[in-house]
């Protein structure tokens, strides 16, 4: 038990459930419209299997009117783009365009110690980067308006190394960035046309993309205030987060993103294979580890500054899970414990 408590804690976003093939759909429907009704949280789930979307729920459509008349809503994903930005990588690598040992001096010199990192160990946060999010060790607040390319690098400069490439962890934004601009440089594209061409318009993701400023449909976050209402909160500014955690997209397209990157529709099996993590390691080289019991999930998890997102997969049952939340009154842990309580049957 301490073990599945410890797990919990180290991932606070995510508890797995024995995988099944049954789902009790009348029961999870009854927890989502009881914890709606309670204003616990608002959003959107997706579960798929063999690559067909077995359930779908919408939370809080008649809570918040101008969201209601949103047909199909998007949701910021946050970090759940590093997934795709890392299969971007790969794809590059299988065609002889990159090689996950080359040096980041090749693309950005600029970079404090630039010559002894690696592509590779700017996929599994291991470069010794900092967070640019993170300027002057304070919260997000500058992301909030537009900051130029350069702004963005002249923080990463700034904060330099903080441990030996290859020799240490520290979840990297600035690293994200940078393989986003290592693609930019590589192929003479933006990253939102170099998404569009390589993964969404193949797969026929319709709902997500990349570069996008706010649109109607993208639906913006929101904080329950003292009288009990869901009010709009401000969010990152997101172009300053490509490749990062930018993309847009809903639980249905996530899925079928995670299904073409387990049926060998993105990448080789091998890559696939380098791309999730192992022994101890939580995050992999794009991809983060999930277990429960014998049961190993893959995936990410996302957060922007008002919404939380987490897509996974089971290979062993061909099972995808997908949600979004633009808002929440409960911890986002404790509604996904619920969620798979009421899948199945706990």
């Amino acid at each position: 038990m301490k073990r599945y408590l410890l797990l919990l804690f180290l991932c606070p976003a995510f508890l797995i459930l024995k995988a099944q093939s049954n789902i009790d759909t009348l029961r999870l429907t009854d927890y989502l419209s009881k914890i709606e009704q309670n204003k616990q949280c608002i959003g959107s789930l997706a579960i798929m299997k063999d690559g067909k979307c077995i359930y779908a729920h919408r939370l809080g459509k008649k809570l918040i009117p101008k969201d209601g008349d949103v047909t199909v809503p998007l949701y910021r994903v946050g970090s759940i783009t590093k997934m795709f930005t890392a299969v971007l990588i790969y794809r590059q690598v299988e065609k002889g365009l990159l090689k996950l040992n080359d040096k980041l001096a090749d693309y950005f010199p600029e970079i404090p110690r630039a010559q002894d990192i690696t592509i590779y160990q700017l996929l599994e946060h291991t470069a010794g980067l900092g967070d640019y999010i993170m300027k002057n060790d304070t919260a997000y607040i500058w992301m909030f308006s537009p900051a130029s390319h350069a702004d963005v690098m002249k923080e990463i400069i700034r904060q330099g190394i903080l441990y030996e490439p290859g020799k240490g962890f520290k979840y990297s934004n600035s690293s994200y960035y940078l393989l986003a601009g290592i693609l930019e440089k590589k192929l003479g594209k933006p990253y939102a046309t170099i998404l569009e061409e390589s993964i969404t318009k193949p797969l026929g993701l319709k709902n997500t993309r990349s570069g996008v400023a706010s649109t109607a449909e993208v639906l913006l976050p929101y904080q329950m205030n003292e009288y009990g209402d869901w009010v709009e909160v401000p969010d990152f500014y997101f172009p300053n987060v490509r490749g990062v955690g930018d993309i847009v997209s809903t639980p249905e397209d996530v899925n079928l993103f995670l299904h073409a990157l387990f049926t060998g529709k993105l990448i080789s099996k091998e890559h696939l294979q380098i791309m999730k993590p192992y022994g101890d390691d939580r995050h992999g080289r794009g991809m983060m580890y999930m277990p429960y019991h014998e049961y190993p999930y893959y995936g990410h998890t996302g957060d922007t500054f008002g919404i939380h997102s987490i897509g996974v997969y089971n290979e062993q049952e061909s099972i995808s899970i997908a949600m979004s939340l633009n808002g929440t009154t409960i911890p986002f842990s404790e509604i996904l414990l619920g969620i798979f309580d009421s899948i199945y049957g706990k």
